[in-house]
């Protein structure tokens, strides 16, 4: 288990380990979690790997960013 303080830490975390499932909060400093998970989606070597979004906002537009 690794973890990280911000979305830039774990990109480099998921692309230097073999990484199965990502937790991680919405708002965090440098990089935020939306942000993480774009770059971890978006990139054919990392897309396949799960990942959890974890906020206190309860809205519908912030359900619908998440997904």
């Amino acid at each position: 288990m690794s973890k990280a303080e911000n979305g830039e830490e774990t990109l480099k975390i998921i692309h230097n380990e073999n990484i199965q499932l990502v937790i991680s909060e919405v708002y965090t400093t440098l990089m935020d979690g939306i942000t993480m998970c774009k770059e971890v989606k978006s990139n054919l070597e990392t897309s396949h790997i799960p990942v959890i979004l974890l906020t206190a906002k309860n809205s519908l537009k912030s359900q619908i960013e998440g997904f």
